[in-house]
């Protein structure tokens, strides 16, 4: 009948129908399939690329973190340093401000050279009371102290001072050395002007004291009073300086600077000092001829 659909028919219409349908259901798989794999792969950890990378941060941080190690140790030691050298001269320089120094002066001081001077007057023995203020002197002072040196070497230049109208020669001698030698060139130097006494009357060496009274000195003991008689005071210093103190002596006026030069040093820059006299004993002097021939060296004053 012809309202009736042939099986043909219905068959090109279930074709159609049919085909696409497989068709979506093809795209649709495939279109499933491509998103399930981007988000498999998103999601799924890539351990090799991952490991590697975090190997390379490790790395790189621990280099880091070691050069930000040393570099804080050496600026630390750089600013130890610093503050101990500031430190240090800090001190130096409230030290040397207590004691109201200047820092030339500590300089010269605390230096590997040292002086030795030698200052050697002749007076006439009309010189009265000289040889008996200097036993005096000496029998009184600490010579075992700096401050008992420091006041026998001012108590000494005063005397000389007073007598100065008896002055009639003198002898100087200063010479720069190293510090390893000066103790031994000061002492050669006291034995060679201790060798010129016959006998020594009195000594005080170190604080111990020997007197003699019958000695006779280096004098005749005539107790003459004339130009011909003379007494011998020297001074033997060890000093500090690094320069010589003077220069010799020929005129008063050059001995009067020396001895106030003397007189002015700081107690800090007196090492050691030896008071000599001789002849040691008041009533004994000293003849020209045995001026001459124990002090050639010695020049008279003008």
């Amino acid at each position: 009948s012809p309202s009736s659909p042939s099986p043909r028919s219905n068959q090109r219409t279930t074709s159609p129908s049919s085909s696409p349908r497989r068709s979506n259901t093809e795209i649709e798989i495939e279109i499933g399939d491509d998103d399930d794999d981007y988000y498999n792969n998103r999601n799924r950890p890539n351990t090799g690329y991952t490991t590697s990378s975090s190997s390379s941060q490790g790395a790189g941080l621990f280099f880091l973190y070691l050069l930000l190690g040393v570099g804080a140790i050496i600026v630390f030691i750089l600013l130890y340093l610093i503050l101990k050298r500031m430190m240090s001269a800090s001190g130096e320089s409230a030290t040397a401000a207590e004691e109201g120094m200047p820092r030339a002066i500590a300089k010269e001081r605390d230096n590997d050279t040292v002086t030795i001077s030698k200052l050697q007057v002749a007076l006439l023995s009309s010189a009265d009371g000289i040889q008996d203020e200097l036993s005096d002197l000496s029998s009184q002072v600490d010579t075992s102290s700096p401050e008992g040196l420091w006041q026998l070497l001012q108590e000494s230049i005063l005397i000389l001072q007073r007598h100065e109208d008896h002055w009639s020669h003198a002898l100087a001698s200063s010479d720069k050395v190293a510090i390893h030698e000066a103790e031994t060139q000061f002492n050669q130097l006291c034995f060679q002007e201790r060798s010129k006494f016959s006998e020594e009357s009195f000594n005080n060496v170190n604080g111990h004291i020997r007197s003699n009274g019958n000695g006779n000195g280096n004098g005749n003991g005539n107790g003459s009073n004339g130009s011909g008689a003379y007494i011998v005071v020297t001074l033997l210093l060890g000093t500090a300086h690094d320069q010589p103190l003077f220069e010799q002596i020929h005129g008063v006026d050059e001995l009067e600077a020396a001895l106030s030069q003397l007189a002015g040093m700081r107690q800090d820059y007196l090492m050691t000092f030896y008071l000599l006299w001789t002849p040691q004993q008041s009533h004994e002097h000293l003849t020209y001829d045995e001026l001459l021939s124990e002090y050639t060296e010695m020049y008279q004053l003008v």
